[in-house]
C-alpha cells in the first residue's frame, strides 16, 4: 500500500488501560504503546512493549510482524462517514482522538490544557 494511503490509519487511539499510536515508518504502519494505566501501584514500572510493524490481512485488518506481538491481530473500524472511530487491538477497543481544529491539542484531553 503507498505511503498516501496509509496515511489515513495514522493517529492515536486511547483506552483505559493504554494508549496506542499507529505512525508510519519505512513505507509501512507501526504500532506503539504510548501510554500504559498505573495498576496497583506497581513498582518498578513495567517496560513499554517494543514498537510493532503492522501488515495488512483484509480491509481495514492488521496483523503485527514482530515478537512479541507477532500474529496478533487488530481491527480499524469507522462511523457512518467512513472515519475511524475505534481500533480493536489483541482484544481491547481503543478510541480515536480526535484533534481540535488547527491546534493539534487531542480533543479528548482539551479541557485540561486549555484550563492550563
Amino acid at each position: 500500500m503507498a505511503e498516501s494511503d496509509l496515511q489515513r490509519y495514522a493517529g492515536t487511539y486511547t483506552a483505559t488501560l493504554d494508549d496506542v499510536a499507529l505512525n508510519l515508518r519505512d513505507g509501512g504502519l507501526m504500532l506503539a504503546v504510548t501510554r500504559r494505566a498505573e495498576i496497583a501501584g506497581t513498582r518498578p514500572k513495567p517496560p513499554f512493549p517494543p514498537p510493532v510493524r503492522l501488515a495488512f490481512v483484509g480491509e481495514n485488518r492488521v496483523i503485527g510482524l514482530d515478537f512479541p506481538s507477532k500474529g496478533a491481530r487488530g481491527e480499524l473500524l469507522t462511523d457512518s462517514q467512513g472515519d475511524f472511530v475505534w481500533y480493536r487491538w489483541v482484544g481491547r477497543i481503543h478510541r480515536a482522538q480526535a484533534l481540535i481544529r488547527g491546534t493539534g491539542i487531542p480533543e479528548l484531553r482539551r479541557r485540561n490544557v486549555l484550563r492550563s
